[in-house]
């Protein structure tokens, strides 16, 4: 017998890279300030602005220096996927701007607060708090920036800011609300009639309540496996209809409106409606959302009716006869002469007789674009310069309030034997000199034509291409849109 001694396996090399969990604490700044945001880079990424635009940090109720990060979606934490371990985490040049009012006149304005420089090797990845003080403010001032550096883990995840309850909005981490799931479209649902409104006769019976019981209504369901007080409810947006009422966290179907479903179904016969249901928190933000399809009736034999589609090209700003450029009339603008404008308005169509009609508009709201004075963002879209702007390139929108898209400049109705058509536009150079904005504005572009009536074979065939040009004093424009009809 011999004995063959036994050996230990090697131990397995250390990993060349880890997960690494990145959580901004909070924005300590020197003096008050009423709204904050930064441009943050880490390991040399391209600088993203936190909140997203639109969004801004607000300080806390208790200590008005300091702005928690726990109040946006995602608190404030950024995932390092496989950093390698011998390569430090490195903050490059984030630097965050504070908001306030200041001057004799008491306007708001924008401060640069400094940026931060840090690099972090391995031994700091231990989830200890970090702290960075800011350099280089054009103003004098500094900010604190607090941080945690550690891997990712779900203990890591849940572990909140401290002071996180003293004025900042709780937000659940977004990977902790799913998407809902099984969302269905039924003509006849009748899951969602308890939302329709009480509504009784003289023998005491709702009866539209009661029809949809027996009967069904045109139905949204939907399943979610989420944890109900993380969210605040659920909105649903239908393409071509806009948001139905929201509903409760407990909420799982919607009724969808049958007067704007009928509408839609004339202009966009036989083809399928987009939808998606969202759960969204307290701070309206919808993290996430699942998607649905509504499959519309056929349309009516092509002897009967015809789809006319509308395409706005291309917007052409150019001077104004009065003074040959851009100028603005009625805005603020300190020592300096606006050139500006601040535009927004509607796209719309009308088809029929003077029995029947049918539209479709697009709304043109914010861009996110312009300079510091304006007020450019959800209401209007910013443009500065002369020049040829396509359509297909801003953000229309198909409801009043609802949110634009790009590539939506296409309107269609369907239009009978006998009908006429009118391609009309209204658009505003809004006034900047109001607090709220005044969204009425001046006219900038404000006109319609008309086509004749036409036999359904007659509008089936068209392929026309009209222009719409105003000058009201400000600038001048030129509208480029084409006319194509189709059998439906």
């Amino acid at each position: 017998f011999t004995h063959q001694p036994t050996c230990a396996s090697p131990a397995p090399p250390p990993p060349d890279t880890m997960d690494l969990l990145l959580t901004f604490l909070s924005l300590e700044t020197q003096i008050p300030n009423s709204a904050a945001w930064c441009y943050v880079s880490v390991n040399n990424s391209p600088h993203e602005r936190v909140p997203y635009e639109g969004l801004v940090l607000s300080p806390d109720s208790r200590n008005p220096l300091r702005f928690s990060w726990w109040q946006i979606a995602t608190r404030g934490m950024m995932l390092l996927p496989r950093h390698p371990v011998n390569n430090p985490v490195t903050l490059n040049g984030i630097e965050c701007i504070g908001q306030r009012r200041s001057g004799i006149f008491g306007i708001t304005l924008a401060h640069s607060l400094g940026v931060v420089n840090a690099s972090h090797p391995r031994v700091d990845w231990n989830g200890a708090e970090r702290v960075a003080n800011s350099t280089n403010s054009p103003t004098g001032e500094s900010f604190r920036l607090r941080y945690r550096i550690g891997p990712d883990t779900p203990e890591a995840r849940r572990q909140a800011p401290t002071e996180v309850r003293s004025g900042a909005t709780w937000v659940p981490l977004i990977p902790l609300i799913p998407a809902p799931v099984n969302i269905r479209y039924n003509p006849n649902g009748r899951e969602a009639c308890d939302q329709i409104p009480p509504s009784q006769n003289l023998f005491g019976i709702n009866a539209e309540r009661m029809a949809c019981e027996l009967l069904g209504r045109p139905t949204i369901t939907w399943e979610w496996r989420g944890t109900p007080w993380a969210i605040a409810g659920f909105v649903v947006e239908i393409d071509s209809i806009g948001a139905t009422p929201r509903v409760g966290p407990n909420g799982r179907a919607v009724l969808v409106p049958r007067e704007e479903l009928a509408r839609v179904s004339q202009s966009r016969c036989g083809e399928q409606l987009n939808f998606s249901v969202a759960p969204f928190l307290t701070s309206g933000l919808q993290p996430v959302y699942g998607q649905g399809v509504i499959q519309l009736s056929p349309c009516p034999a092509p002897t009967t009716a015809a789809t006319v589609e509308v395409t706005f090209n291309d917007l052409e700003v150019g001077g104004s006869r009065a003074h040959g450029g851009m100028i603005q009339d009625n805005d603020t603008c300190f020592f300096c002469v606006d050139r500006e404008m601040e535009l927004c308005g509607e796209l719309g169509i009308i088809a029929g007789t003077s029995r029947l009609q049918t539209t479709d508009t697009r709304y043109w709201h914010g861009g996110r674009t312009g300079s510091f004075f304006s007020v450019c963002g959800d209401e209007a879209t910013c443009i500065s310069q002369q020049g040829v702007y396509p359509w297909a390139r801003f953000a229309l929108a198909n409801t009043f309030t609802g949110g634009g898209i790009l590539n939506n400049n296409t309107l269609r109705v369907l239009i009978t034997e006998g009908a006429t058509l009118t391609v009309w536009v209204s658009l505003r150079d809004v006034h900047t000199d109001y607090i709220p904005p005044s969204l009425s504005g001046d006219p900038y572009c404000i006109d319609r034509i008309e086509f004749p009536a036409r036999s359904v074979r007659e509008w089936a065939t068209i392929d026309e291409t009209r222009t719409i040009s105003q000058d009201h004093g400000e600038a001048s424009c030129r509208i480029t849109f084409r006319v194509r009809g189709r059998t439906p």
